[in-house]
């Protein structure tokens, strides 16, 4: 889904979730999904915290460069950095982490403003 309010407007697509466009999202759920588009790059160890720098293995790749920084003191990603073919930045701090959160399907629901025109693709 992708939401544009300004635009009045709901694009909904059928994506392929197995391709490589959802990388963060298999590097939660599945170590070796990952592996298949992503290579590890350098390892940086510092005083509190150690960095695991991914390259993609293929061409087209939605991102140029993965990092993942974890804390020596607890092995759990503390933040994820990304760097997108186009030059964006994204920076995700992970306050918390938990595993096998149980989540209600409600919290997906997008309700869009009435009048809003829905394109499916």
């Amino acid at each position: 889904y992708a939401y544009f309010p300004e635009q009045n407007q709901l694009n909904i697509s059928q994506i392929d979730n197995s391709t490589e466009i959802f990388p963060l999202i298999s590097l939660v759920s599945s170590r070796k999904d990952f592996e298949k588009f992503y290579a590890k790059e350098a390892v940086n160890v510092g005083g509190s915290f150690t960095e695991i720098v991914f390259k993609p293995k293929f061409k087209g790749s939605m991102f140029k460069e993965i990092s993942i920084v974890f804390s020596n003191k607890r092995v759990i990603p503390v933040r994820i950095l990304t760097l997108g073919v186009d030059g964006s930045e994204n920076i995700y701090d992970i306050a918390c982490w938990k595993e096998n959160v149980k989540v209600d399907d409600s919290m997906f629901t997008i309700k869009p403003k009435k009048g809003t025109s829905i394109n499916r693709y």
